[in-house]
């Protein structure tokens, strides 16, 4: 019995992750934009042209579908989507804008806003009209429920439900945050969202609220007053425990980007001395610091300082579908990239790690998604780690380690193509696979062993 409910675990996880590439698309700062189906992502450009706020979906199989930076929306071809200007979004908010995928509905999305000192609302595209161009079913509608919250900071999160067929999506204002859940195209009980107060004073409007891959914690950074990790109960929407995070490195408290690392471990923030953003001309001295969630005691006051340079502004950070962070550099055609993210003591920065296309440049903000568009690295700690694919980019030659005998190993692209099958000897717990005859690119290996299966996305260089 405990082989098959191992394994129903396991298909339940693999048939929401394959093939879903919502993530593969990017735009973002003046025109810029990276697509993920090709390793290292391919620059793009759009019609976007943002400070900060900004979001971004596609399709299953990674075809672009819109994106907005809080006010205005592009369809596929990036044109204006029909009806699609107005919204009550802020280019020049931090998380303008937070596209949210209808679970029960495929053609159905919603788009949360927040403006600069204007509440929290939503509105609902459907991607299905206007002969796939889409358009909008409702706009602009007030999520703030009987609480009356008519002023949020600049800020929106979104993690899957523990039921796994909605959404709670956050946002923060006085103090403590408000949690909803949207489901159907609609927000559940909306007159009783789920209120948690926490002692500590963000009151800067500006900042990233953002949920681990988990869903279990949650970071909150104010330019002016600090950071914040907390946990998070994916059943009930409550937020709790709080840690003040400080950085002895530096002085004053001006915390802006932030991300965790995919297996949720480690998290990473943007701390600039300076205060100021939205400029070109910035005095102010960056750091990327990185922190290890719950580590010694007084993890929360020692982080490893990754990089230190004067005169950067402040960015966000995102986890991509390759496994790394990528960090925006205000008024720069290059953004920062972090590999490795897993790892606590060998991670690098890059300053200079990816090059955009010509005429576009990075500014403060990258497109915020949900959590649930993950990397689907990391499926194996659902066969509590039964099997080790590395290393992991690879060149070419990639080892399979096992505590049960391999059976078989597929290899898929992104489009769900099958390119190789293979069949082991039985017994075997190591083999060494050869990939050298793939381009470049993303790949999704799945190996099947006498426990079960597991799959993950492997990165060809």
């Amino acid at each position: 019995m405990k082989k098959l409910l191992l394994f129903a675990s396991f298909i339940f996880l693999f048939q929401f992750s394959f093939g879903q590439e919502e993530g593969n698309n990017w735009y973002f700062g003046e025109n810029a934009g990276l697509n993920f189906d090709t390793f290292p992502p391919t620059p793009i450009t759009g019609s976007l042209n943002s400070l900060e706020g900004c979001s971004t979906i596609s399709d299953a199989q990674g075809n672009l579908l819109f994106y907005t930076d809080g006010s205005t929306v592009w369809n596929s071809a990036h044109s204006i989507m029909d009806n699609g200007t107005g919204l009550s979004g802020s280019p020049t908010a931090a998380q303008s804008s937070l596209i949210v995928p209808v679970l029960t509905n495929s053609n159905w999305f919603y788009i949360f806003t927040v403006g600069i000192n204007s509440s929290l609302s939503y509105s609902l595209v459907d991607i299905s009209m206007n002969n796939g161009n889409g358009g909008f079913v409702r706009k602009n509608f007030d999520v703030s429920g009987s609480n009356n919250l008519s002023t949020t900071h600049e800020k929106i999160a979104a993690t899957e439900h523990i039921d796994g067929d909605k959404f709670w999506v956050c946002t923060f204002g006085n103090n403590q945050y408000y949690s909803y859940i949207a489901f159907n195209g609609g927000i559940l009980n909306r007159n009783n969202e789920v209120i948690s107060t926490i002692t500590s004073n963000l009151d800067d409007n500006r900042g990233i609220l953002k949920f681990s891959p988990d869903g279990t914690k949650i970071i909150n950074t104010s330019v002016g007053d600090g950071a914040v990790i907390a946990d998070f109960d994916k059943a009930t929407g409550i937020v709790s425990n709080p840690i003040i995070l400080t950085n002895p490195h530096s002085s004053g408290s001006s915390f802006y980007g932030a991300e965790f690392s995919p297996d949720s471990n480690l998290l990473y923030i943007d701390f600039n001395s300076s205060s100021a953003g939205n400029t070109c001309s910035v005095t102010g001295t960056r750091q990327i610091l990185q922190y290890q969630i719950d580590g010694p005691q007084g993890w929360n006051d020692s982080p490893n300082l990754l990089m230190s340079a004067p005169s950067e502004s402040r960015g966000d950070m995102k986890l991509a579908p390759d496994g790394n962070i990528y960090v925006a550099r205000s008024c720069q055609q290059w953004l920062g990239i972090i590999t490795d993210p897993n790892n606590l003591n060998i991670v690098s920065y890059n300053p200079n790690g990816l090059q955009l296309a010509n005429g576009s440049l990075s500014r403060e903000g990258l497109p915020n998604t949900v959590q649930i568009l993950r990397p689907t690295a990391g499926l194996q700690v659902v066969m509590d780690n039964l099997i080790n694919i590395s290393p992991n980019p690879t060149s070419g030659i990639i080892q399979l380690n096992a505590k049960n005998a391999i059976q078989s190993l597929t290899i898929h692209d992104l489009n769900g193509r099958l390119l190789n099958k293979t069949s082991f000897v039985p017994g075997a717990l190591n083999e060494t696979i050869d990939l050298e005859g793939l381009n470049s690119g993303i790949y999704l290996m799945t190996v099947v062993t006498s426990e079960g299966h597991a799959t993950e996305r492997v990165v060809v260089k």
